[in-house]
């Protein structure tokens, strides 16, 4: 055979095994997809099942949700929540008395349930500006007022930024401590005397700190008063404290500030107070926190309906309005402000009972505390009020529209 006949006999084979192997590829293919598509069409029909499952179960919770909510709107439309009701105890009568009496003794609380809202960084201030006001040339006219400030929250910023400013850093008088305020084993006069006075940076400003162990004293003392075991109503020892004469004498001004909690402590600061300030930041979730807020301040203002003699734990305590904190920021951001503050307006607005605490037209202060750097900074070392000239200019604002509403 030649050489020519070997080469295209091998043409022949090579291109019969080509052939093939194309063959088997595409069979192989061919198999592949064929069997993977049962498997797509099994994925599929086991999505589909879950997705009616999903519908089926949410039937079945709008089954189950609507009797509650028909339930819910048939109830009276003031039941207050749980964390209110606990607090709407009947009182006695010398102590219902003393809560219609209206004290000499200007109380301002700054309060909101909602951490992170510049409460403590508010009261500091302002505590400060009603104190040193007249030592500065913008307010030179204005005098200072004899300012006790005290801080109900355990967690204790205020006291640390305001003991600091105070050069008060060094050990205190383990009893010079918001608790003394509330025991019914402190007389007035002891109370007074543990107070921390003023130095020489705020001679005109006296302090109640608290630290972490509060809350414990506050849990003790509310388990006895719910078991019938406390000598008194702890409701209302605060106020009974700051009515005496070794407090109505001795100060101008009173300014409380609190935890984002109805603990004893923030009960006892509504019930003493005669005026609230509410700080929150200008977004959507801080404002429905306001909202929730004032329902509670409502009920415990007016009474739990219901029943022959209402539960009015203060009744004559005066909503100053809320202080915007925290603004500020790009175009985006304050027009969001805007539109949350404008929300809270129409909630207010719709609502009988808050339109009774404050008119929406008053509702909003026209100052504000902006979102700063310098007054973060500031107060981890003292009150900024005392650092620098355009801080006091932001607080000599709110100071001024707060005094002017009281």
């Amino acid at each position: 055979m030649s050489l020519t006949d070997t080469v295209g006999d091998l043409n022949v084979v090579l291109t019969a095994l080509a052939f093939t192997g194309g063959c088997l590829a595409a069979g192989y293919r061919y198999g592949l997809f064929s069997g993977r598509k049962p498997l797509l069409a099994r994925l599929q029909d086991a999505n589909n099942d879950l997705a009616e499952k999903g519908r089926l179960i949410a039937d079945l919770e709008g089954q189950v949700r609507q009797p509650i909510s028909n339930q819910v709107s048939q109830c009276a439309p003031d039941i207050p929540p749980e964390s209110v009701q606990v607090w709407l105890r009947e009182i006695a009568t010398a102590d219902a008395t003393l809560a219609t009496q209206r004290g000499k003794l200007p109380i301002l609380l700054v309060a909101n349930l909602k951490g992170g809202v510049a409460k403590t960084m508010v009261a500091a201030n302002l505590a400060a500006y009603f104190a040193r006001r007249n030592n500065y040339p913008a307010t030179q006219a204005l005098s200072n007022k004899r300012v006790l400030l005290i801080d109900l929250d355990y967690q204790g910023s205020l006291s640390r930024m305001t003991l600091s400013a105070m050069g008060a850093i060094g050990p205190l008088n383990p009893r010079s401590h918001a608790d003394a305020l509330l025991r019914a084993d402190v007389s007035d006069d002891e109370a007074f005397a543990l107070r921390v006075s003023g130095s020489s940076a705020l001679p005109n400003l006296s302090f109640f700190p608290a630290t972490y162990g509060f809350d414990d004293f506050e849990t003790r003392e509310q388990f006895a008063w719910l078991t019938n075991s406390s000598p008194d109503d702890v409701r209302f020892r605060l106020l009974k404290r700051l009515r005496s004469p070794a407090f109505e004498n001795n100060f101008d001004l009173v300014i409380i500030d609190t935890g984002p909690r109805l603990t004893l402590g923030s009960v006892n600061a509504l019930v003493a107070a005669t005026h609230l300030i509410i700080p929150t930041a200008s977004d959507t979730r801080s404002i429905e926190a306001v909202a929730l807020f004032l329902r509670r301040v409502s009920t415990m203002k007016r009474g739990q309906l219901g029943g022959a003699n209402p539960v009015r734990l203060c009744p004559h305590l005066q909503v100053l309005g809320v202080l915007p904190t925290l603004t500020g920021g790009i175009a985006a951001q304050v027009a969001l402000q805007e539109d949350a503050a404008a929300k809270l307006k129409t909630v207010v607005g719709a609502d009988a009972d808050l339109r009774a605490l404050i008119a929406p037209g008053q509702l909003l202060l026209s100052a504000e505390l902006p979102r700063s750097q310098p007054m973060q900074k500031a107060a981890e070392s003292t009150i900024p009020y005392l650092e620098t000239g355009a801080i006091r200019r932001t607080i000599n604002e709110i100071g001024a529209e707060i005094e002017k509403r009281m």
